[in-house]
């Protein structure tokens, strides 16, 4: 109920100054180095010439950073998926297999807190599953699906139904976008590009729309593309390889946008509008293959046994602050908009109120109300005592408490989505 009631005040109060509502301006960017970029220009190498970094992503902890390699030299000596520590600058070892032998491209997070990485290894290019360090499951292959391409560009988990959606890239083209189920059960075309897409694409949670960036001979492209496969050229710029990594903010904001820096420029573009603002830079000389925000996993479970889950929350810079978060069965649209303009992305239902109030146990376990010093909790899930043959999405939201913030509301946290299956 407290969520709820700070949202319907919200609706009642007048306009108020925005606050904490994008992430924090640090990027981390892969490529020929892989370095920390600040939204002032402030460049850190944290590895360079790693040999051919591509996919990046933030770790369960929300601390270490990790990265793929498609080629190696001295200073990361292998092919594989990588944890790097951004303050000491040293990796360790996540995985090596023969699965991912030619190249590691992709890389995100689950919401099991599996790694789901894209790559090329003996039997062609595919998706696989990675827990405790092996290769546990073959995701997608497209010498078993039929579908031509390489797992180059880009690679998500739908907010919607948690499915996988991956960008291939098909040579002269066509460039294939599709949908592959979570348990690698079915595979589902959307459409084909005409031009060549880059390295990374987003998701509206606004609209559950997919933003792939693309390029032809002359601009760069912007995408934008229905469940459906209807698609539209929401935005262009001179510069081709502009839209390499389009990568969402906070997609709370009022006006959520898009991340996507280049040698010398970071652009941001707007969610709803495609209008473009570029922001020159120095220091920085990466062509990203791959970027991801900073710090920017607020919410991750974590698979802890059959049916069961660890929820990690992060927010570094809010320690000791309060945090509400809850569960709902109703998904991420319309959402609740704010006073201020933000959008709580999570629709209110019986589950959330009973999650919220921590009255769902044995289901929504230990729910925190309180930040530590680090600015971390933790809660859990545990539904062993449902009935067997049940599949089925959640969503789980977070809200820090913040008293200098506009209705109390501080920093809102992207939603999570979770299958469960008993």
């Amino acid at each position: 109920m407290k969520l709820a009631r700070l949202a319907s005040a919200a609706l009642l109060l007048g306009a108020l100054p925005l606050t904490a509502q994008n992430h924090p301006e640090t990027f981390i960017l892969s490529g020929s180095s892989i370095q920390m970029l600040t939204g002032t220009g402030t460049v850190t190498t944290l590895i360079n010439n790693p040999g051919s970094a591509h996919g990046v992503a933030m770790d369960v902890d929300n601390k270490n950073v990790l990265f793929g390699v498609t080629a190696t030299n001295t200073t990361v000596p292998a092919i594989g998926l990588f944890s790097l520590d951004p303050n000491t600058g040293t990796y360790t070892t996540v995985v090596t297999d023969t699965a991912l032998s030619a190249e590691v491209t992709e890389v995100i997070v689950d919401g099991q807190g599996d790694y789901i990485v894209g790559g090329e290894g003996a039997t062609g290019y595919g998706v696989y599953r990675v827990r405790g360090g092996s290769v546990i499951g073959t995701i997608f292959t497209t010498l078993a699906s039929g579908v031509t391409g390489s797992v180059t560009g880009g690679l998500i988990q739908d907010i919607d139904d948690g499915d996988f959606v991956l960008q291939l890239f098909g040579g002269s083209g066509p460039h294939a976008l599709i949908k592959v189920a979570a348990d690698g059960g079915a595979v589902t075309s959307i459409l084909a590009l005409p031009n060549g897409p880059r390295y990374d694409f987003a998701q509206s949670y606004a609209t559950g729309n997919y933003l792939v960036g693309a390029n032809d001979s002359s601009v760069g492209i912007l995408y934008e593309v229905t469940k459906a496969g209807g698609v539209t050229t929401a935005t262009t710029l001179t510069n081709r390889f502009a839209f390499n990594v389009p990568t969402a903010d906070r997609q709370s904001a009022a006006a959520p946008r898009l991340i996507h820096p280049y040698i010398g420029d970071i652009h941001y573009t707007d969610m709803s509008t495609f209008t473009v603002t570029s922001v020159a830079v120095s220091g920085s000389s990466v062509s990203p293959r791959g970027m991801t925000v900073y710090q920017s996993r607020n919410i991750q479970p974590v698979r802890t046994g059959a049916g069961t889950w660890t929820i990690r929350y992060s927010f570094p810079g809010d320690a000791g602050k309060g945090l509400l978060s809850c569960a709902s069965l109703l998904g991420v649209r319309p959402g609740v908009t704010l006073a201020d303009g933000r959008t709580i992305r999570f629709n209110f239902d019986g589950l959330a109120y009973v999650s919220l109030a921590g009255a769902a146990a044995p289901y929504f376990t230990g729910s925190p109300t309180f930040l530590d010093g680090s600015g971390e909790a933790t809660g859990g899930i545990d539904v062993t005592s449902l009935p067997t043959g049940l599949d089925f999405v959640i969503h789980i939201i977070a809200v820090v408490v913040d008293g200098a913030a506009p209705l109390g509301v501080g920093a809102i946290a992207d939603p999570v989505v979770l299958r469960i299956t008993t």
